[in-house]
Parts: structure tokens; C-alpha cells; sequence
């Protein structure tokens, strides 16, 4: 067995390690009484808008560029308007499925959960970059394959299920 081929199975064992962590995430998230599923709809709603607001953000303002060695296509204006329509999301969620949550928790867990999913998307970019893969598969094309779809989920995921408890009241 060649190097290049051990490093390929330990990446790729680290890559199943990684995404089963963020999943179990998200099913102990969903098992939080009361209100478990209206966190994951929160989640997954403060991600989305995260990757949502970068692209339209980021493509509409240009500017400098966030990490061009890893993802070329990304910047600061991207980042920012990204955050800022993840605290908007988090707060309009949390008024509407999360009334008992405070407004101050629930700006910075929006915050805290965007960062972690952009951090989370130039990670996989990085590996991308790293072993010269453009796409991580063929499942969706034009899309770069399904772990750019939730690349910002895995990571947000454990973040959120370890932030959420000791600042809200999510866990009774």
C-alpha cells in the first residue's frame, strides 16, 4: 500500500468520523425538550441564510477577497452580509417558534452558528483544494457535489447542540 493511499483512507475515515458527529448533532438538537424541532428549523433556517446572504451579498458587492488561496470566489462583503442575514433569520425564528428565548442570546447564536458554517464551507473547500478535487461528487450537478450543499451544516451543527445549552433556556 502506497502513502498516498493510507493518507486517502485516513482522511476519508476522519471525512465519516466528521460528518457522523455533526449528524448526531443535529439528533440530540432534535431530541431537546421542549422545543427540539423548532431549534433544527432554526438551525437549519440560520445556516441556509448564512450561505443565502453571502452568495447574494458577495456577488452583488464584490470586493476583497475572504480566503482566495482556498475559495476564490468569496468575500468580506459576502461574510458580513451573510452574518447579518443569519442574526436577522435568528431573530425573526426565534420571535415566531422561540418566544422565551432573549434577544441578545439569540443575535449572538445566530452569529456563533454563521461563522461556524462558513468556517465549515472553507474547510471543504480547503480538502477540495488540497487532494485537486473540484467537486465532491456527481449527485448534483453544477453544485459541487452534495458536501457543498451542507459543508456549512457540519460544522454548525456540533457548535450549535454545544452554544444553545448554556445560553438559552433551549434544555429543560
Amino acid at each position: 500500500t502506497s502513502r498516498r493511499e493510507v493518507a486517502n483512507r485516513f482522511w476519508g475515515s476522519m471525512g465519516l468520523i466528521y460528518i457522523f458527529i455533526c449528524t448526531l448533532a443535529i439528533f440530540e438538537i432534535r431530541a431537546w425538550t421542549p422545543a427540539g424541532r423548532e431549534w433544527v428549523l432554526w438551525f437549519f433556517a440560520v445556516v441556509w441564510a448564512a450561505d443565502i446572504g453571502a452568495y447574494i451579498v458577495g456577488k452583488n458587492i464584490g470586493g476583497v477577497k475572504l480566503c482566495p488561496a482556498i475559495s476564490p470566489g468569496k468575500t468580506w462583503s459576502g461574510a458580513v452580509g451573510g452574518l447579518a442575514i443569519a442574526i436577522i433569520t435568528s431573530l425573526f425564528l426565534s420571535r415566531v417558534f422561540l418566544p422565551e428565548q432573549g434577544v441578545l442570546e439569540m443575535i449572538f447564536l445566530g452569529a456563533i452558528t454563521c461563522v461556524a458554517s462558513q468556517i465549515g464551507d472553507l474547510l471543504e473547500s480547503y480538502f477540495k483544494r488540497v487532494n485537486a478535487v473540484k467537486d465532491s461528487g456527481r449527485l448534483i450537478p453544477g453544485h459541487g457535489g452534495i458536501l457543498d450543499r451542507i459543508d456549512g451544516v457540519l460544522l454548525a451543527a456540533p457548535v450549535t447542540f454545544l452554544f444553545v445549552p448554556h445560553l438559552t433556556k433551549a434544555v429543560i
